[in-house]
């Protein structure tokens, strides 16, 4: 048994002596593998530096290089000032499921939904608003915020500062602001949302003071802003609309407003249609007559809304009856233009227009069309009035002060791809006031 072992041994060693004969492995001299190769880059042969050509060593060449040229800006400042817009963006109010009715302090939110799931999105939105809930009666419907301070005001001003103030048209120090919400169910089925809203000084709510909703929490103003957020937040988030309401949606005019700021109402249909769907609803209005072919409906409407004196705006109740007209403190002043005929100049030949009637109850407006009887500074010239400075305040206020304000007005329907849009003029074209305007349409929305 062991010859052969001793036989497969020296055959092995044979096997591997020639294998390494074979690789050129070796262990002694240069080549081996056991030899300390890592100071061998010092017998590198050296290659010579990369020289810069003559020709490009100028400094001025180089600095050329980093010189950013200036360009002409000339033709680039001559373009274009201003985007063009559209004749009309329409900014939606609300939704079929979530609209806004009712008008001056009877303006309300109506939502079409589940009792509990409205509760819930009105709470979470307050929630956003940063403005801590003190009141949370789901069973009788209210809410009631905390006093939040208004922004920028965090602490009592002093008597120096309350006096600093009075003096750059601070409002008595008014600090803190406190909402109430009210939710009733109609006999519709729709939940009815009102908001009351006031304001505090910090020494009322020292004093623990305890609003009297009845008889206050009507800060106009300041309301609209919060029914109008409240309004857009329950359009997106209410997804629980009723589907007798979201079939008869194709008939329900959308309040939104115009590029301008406008109000108006869209309504998906044509013009014929639109034009049925708004005398109907005009019906308990003073309409008199209307022209299909223009898509104008003339109508006499008395406005009747609380005025307030809106002092941080620098007007007083000037300043306000001066925005009620004119709805925008940035209105397009038109040049002024003088009537020649009465000078016995060249009469523009016109072709002869139908009759428009304004009133079917033959209702006098509050401004005459008589420029003699007309308010504001007028030049004079043979006994006539050729031009009117007029006074924005045509109206009257009653010993409530309610301003009362009769007026002709003009409904214009414009159909565009996405339906009828619908705007309030006065009777002389232009633009009617947004404080008429709005009233105006909401009277004509709950109709639709």
């Amino acid at each position: 048994m062991k010859q052969p072992v001793w036989h497969l041994l020296g055959l092995a060693s044979v096997l591997i002596v020639s294998g390494c004969s074979s690789s050129g492995v070796t262990v002694t001299g240069d080549d081996s593998v056991f030899r300390n190769k890592q100071l061998d880059y010092t017998q590198a042969p050296v290659v010579e530096r990369l020289r810069v050509p003559t020709d490009l060593q100028d400094k001025r060449l180089q600095n050329d290089l980093l010189t950013v040229p200036t360009t002409d800006t000339s033709t680039s400042q001559a373009g274009i000032t201003e985007a063009p817009r559209p004749a009309f963006v329409f900014a939606e109010m609300g939704s079929e499921s979530a609209q806004l009715l009712g008008a001056n302090q009877d303006k309300h939110i109506a939502v079409s939904g589940n009792p509990q799931t409205v509760w819930q999105q009105v709470k979470q939105f307050w929630q956003l608003q940063n403005m801590p809930l003190q009141v949370n009666d789901a069973i009788a419907g209210v809410m009631e915020t905390q006093w939040v301070a208004l922004p920028g005001v965090n602490e009592d001003p002093g008597l120096v500062g309350g006096w600093l103030r009075s003096l750059t048209g601070g409002d008595n120090d008014v600090a803190f602001s406190k909402v109430r919400t009210e939710m009733q169910q109609d006999d519709s089925g729709r939940i009815v949302i009102s908001l009351g809203y006031m304001q505090a000084s910090h020494d009322d709510v020292a004093n623990n003071m305890q609003p009297d909703w009845q008889t206050q929490g009507h800060d106009v103003e300041g309301k609209s802003e919060l029914m109008y957020a409240l309004l857009q937040y329950l359009s997106r988030t209410v997804r629980v609309a009723q589907k007798s309401t979201q079939a008869a949606s194709s008939d329900i005019g959308l309040l939104g407003q115009d590029q301008h700021g406008r109000p108006l109402i869209r309504i998906e249909q044509n013009q014929e249609q639109a034009l049925a769907l708004l005398l109907k609803a005009m019906s308990s209005m003073d309409v008199g007559s209307h022209n299909p072919q223009l898509g104008m409906i003339y109508f006499t409407h008395t406005s009747s809304v609380q005025a307030v004196a809106e002092a941080k705006r620098g007007g007083g109740i000037l300043g306000w009856f001066k925005g009620l007209h004119a709805g925008n403190d940035k209105r397009d002043t038109g040049p002024i233009t003088l009537d020649m005929s009465l000078l016995g100049g060249k009469d523009e030949t016109q072709a002869v227009a139908p009759e428009i009637v304004y009133s079917s109850q033959n209702i006098a407006p509050s401004v005459s069309d008589d420029p003699k009887d007309r308010k504001g500074f007028k030049i004079w010239l043979g006994g006539e009035v050729i031009y009117i400075f007029e006074d924005e305040d045509q109206g009257g206020i009653d010993e409530n002060g309610v301003y009362s304000f009769t007026g002709n007005f003009q409904l214009q329907l414009t159909e565009t791809l996405k339906g009828v849009y619908v705007q309030v003029l006065t009777s002389k074209g232009t633009h009617a006031g947004a404080a008429h305007a709005e009233e105006i349409l909401w009277q004509i929305k709950q109709g639709l």
